[in-house]
């Protein structure tokens, strides 16, 4: 009886507590991800990516982007720049070929943009180091000549994360009716057999 009561509360555990405690790790929060085609374009010396970007209601911290390292040559710096769009310079993140895979998500770090800048900034990738032939190639998003980005938001509020961490969970639960009710009834049945085993006892 005992090894029930241990099982049990080893699956209530990690299924509600442990979030709990690794949510207070998080440094960041990823915002919608665009899509790629899987066409690549260059950086390197004059040549640049750029797009505009709404940073909207949330604490922008950082840029995700598909980056191609062909044969691990690139030992080059790639910045990612942040301008407003009067030109002055906001936010700058750099990272070295070295530690870049091929085809590899990177994250470009940097302190966050307040909430209240709420406006339109402009991102630039560059390699001005970078040669034609050690070039660092960046994944486009589809339909256009774009970076595909993945933005990534400073964590506000750890209540706010936890209740968007179990609300989420608690949906994709329910999307598979199924999943969900075998389930449902396999932890009810646990907690009727715990009730009974108690008054039994």
């Amino acid at each position: 009886m005992r090894n029930v009561f241990i099982t049990v509360g080893i699956v209530l555990t990690t299924v509600f507590v442990v979030p709990c405690l690794l949510v207070f790790g998080v440094r960041y929060i990823k915002g919608m991800e665009e899509e790629s085609t899987g066409v690549v374009k260059s950086v390197y010396q004059n040549e640049v990516l750029s797009m505009n970007f709404k940073t909207g209601s949330r604490s922008l911290t950082g840029v995700g982007v598909g980056i191609k390292n062909p044969d691990l040559r690139n030992k080059k710096d790639i910045f990612l720049a942040v301008y407003a769009l009067d030109g002055s310079l906001i936010r700058e993140s750099v990272v070295n070929g070295n530690v870049i895979p091929d085809g590899e998500f990177i994250k470009f770090i940097f302190d966050p943009i307040p909430a209240t800048f709420s406006g339109e900034v402009r991102f630039v990738l560059s390699a001005p180091t970078a040669s034609s032939s050690d070039a660092l190639q960046i994944y486009l998003a589809r339909g256009n000549e774009e970076p595909a980005i993945t933005p990534l938001y400073q964590v506000d509020s750890i209540p706010g994360l936890l209740i968007s961490i179990y609300s989420g969970w608690f949906e994709k639960l329910l999307a598979d009716r199924i999943f969900a009710a075998v389930y449902l009834v396999t932890l009810g049945s646990l907690s009727i057999y715990v009730l009974l085993a108690k008054r039994a006892r």
